[in-house]
């Protein structure tokens, strides 16, 4: 049995590392001072374990602290740490009769991801999971990004609270297959769901699109929210969010949200733990009109991949900027053949109504009018369904006191969304599940960036094998003490 754990820190001694054991909990052991032991190589699994034995070939030493004499065990050379370089961490396991020295568990879950990756790679294909799946438009987007690399995924995995985006997808999306399980639930039950999270088992990538309710200037607002953690219904999500990556260990992971989200303390909490779980974290804004999406949507995105995989999203979006000139086209190109005398032209008088009466109390709210001839469409929320003073309106090409809402399909088109993924959707469901969505084509391409940098170091790793896996100090992870003598 197990009596004590702890972490500490390759040290170092004389240019060679040491590892030095001392303390309350050593003592507690049967390593007194003057048992013997003997110290056990396991090169494969990286592990050294001390054995109290008569007669063993090495000494626990002592020293004298406060009166009392301390059990003290010296490791140190580098033929024996030969797989501990200095400054790193290292588990060790204290029972009755011995001790284990082995990796942080962060770091052997590394080094497992990373051979996973050169299976993915062999095979041509890797696992995915969707976490706030909506109607799984970023899942459509990371299949088309994988498959400009040559890499398929399957989708293993969707979690979404709403049971209606659930069906719309299983029935609509093609980035599900016949593997996908679809669960209707919500993030928070699934990661306390044991016997669920054992059936997802390992997934290879994850990606998660979380509720922007409580980060938003407007959902902040409205709610009266002192911070975005502050909202009962989504303010905690990235617990959960962190606990699925946890379980399911993905070789890379990537979040989406509006950009202020950035500056909230679930995106401080993520980047800090997912350091901790040996990932390298990234983040970027992309503007959907630079990829030519119509829609004018700006989104802030994390990416972690698995530590020891080079991965540059700024330097990458450099280079598509300089490269990329969005084509030339108007709205008009974009809109349903809809008749002149439809009565979806309306006046929309309450919205010029509401307009001048901001005015007088000095708010800067106005209407947004996009006409056929306009080159981007302001951002289609979820809720544009209910034509609020700020949501985006056509103009009548000859009455200009009429004007129309876009279409589901219209709404589509504008953030590069298949078509197909909203069919048989209402007025009302179409924009919400779209106003909750991404603009495709930057997300795809983000994926194909990331998919492009795990196929590189998998090929990489198999001209140099012996080194990409080694054990590697981490200098930026949590302090655990080193001892250098």
């Amino acid at each position: 049995m197990m009596l004590h754990y702890m972490v500490r820190a390759v040290g170092l001694s004389r240019g060679a590392p040491r590892i030095f054991l001392d303390g309350p909990l050593l003592r507690a052991t049967g390593f007194r001072p003057g048992a013997r032991f003997n110290l056990q190589v396991d090169a494969q699994r990286c592990s050294i374990e001390l054995v109290l034995a008569p007669g063993g070939q090495r000494k626990t030493s002592s020293r004298k602290r406060s009166d009392a004499e301390e059990s003290v065990i010296d490791i140190n050379g580098r033929e024996v740490l030969r797989s501990f370089p200095a400054g790193m961490a290292v588990r060790i396991e204290l029972y009755a009769d011995r001790v284990l020295i082995s990796p942080l568990a962060s770091e052997l879950a590394r080094i497992a991801r990373l051979r996973r990756l050169l299976t993915c790679e062999a095979q041509g294909w890797m696992s995915s999971a969707s976490l706030a799946h909506g109607i799984g438009v970023m899942a459509k987007a990371a299949h088309l990004g994988f498959a400009r690399k040559g890499m398929a995924l399957r989708l293993v995995a969707a979690v979404e609270l709403d049971a209606r985006w659930i069906d719309q997808a299983c029935e609509r999306n093609d980035a599900w297959s016949q593997e996908t399980m679809g669960i209707a639930a919500p993030l928070q039950e699934v990661v306390q769901d044991g016997a669920l999270l054992r059936r997802i088992g390992l997934v290879d990538l994850v990606e998660a699109g979380l509720p922007c309710s409580g980060a938003s200037r407007a959902g902040k607002a409205k709610r009266r929210l002192g911070c975005m953690e502050d909202h009962p219904e989504v303010g905690h999500l990235v617990a959960p969010a962190i606990g699925v990556v946890q379980s399911c260990q993905p070789i890379a992971f990537m979040l989406e949200n509006v950009t202020s989200y950035a500056n909230e303390a679930s995106a401080a909490i993520l980047r800090f733990m997912l350091r901790d779980m040996a990932y390298d974290v990234h983040e970027v804004v992309l503007e959907a009109t630079a990829f030519g999406a119509m829609e004018g949507r700006t989104r802030w995105f994390l990416v972690a991949v698995t530590c020891g995989i080079e991965l540059d999203v700024q330097h990458a979006l450099e280079l598509h900027l300089q490269r990329f000139r969005p084509p030339a086209r108007y709205v008009g190109e974009l809109l349903d053949p809809v008749p002149l005398d439809d009565p979806s032209w309306r006046s929309f008088a309450y919205i010029g109504e509401k307009a001048d009466r901001d005015a007088l109390v000095g708010n800067c709210f106005s209407p947004q009018v996009v006409e056929a001839h306009s080159i981007e469409v302001p951002t289609l929320r979820k809720g544009y369904q209910k034509a609020g003073s700020t949501d985006p309106l056509l103009q009548h090409p000859s009455e200009p006191k009429l004007r129309r809402q876009f279409t589901v399909a219209e709404h589509a088109r504008f953030k590069g969304v298949p078509e197909h993924l909203v069919d048989g959707l209402s007025f009302t469901a179409g924009h919400q599940a779209l106003g909750q969505s991404i603009a495709v084509e930057p997300v795809a391409w983000l994926f194909e960036v990331l998919a492009g940098a795990l196929k590189d170091w998998a090929k990489d790793a198999r001209s140099n094998a012996l080194h990409v896996f080694d054990l590697r100090p981490r200098v930026n992870r949590s302090p655990a003490r080193a001892v250098t003598g």
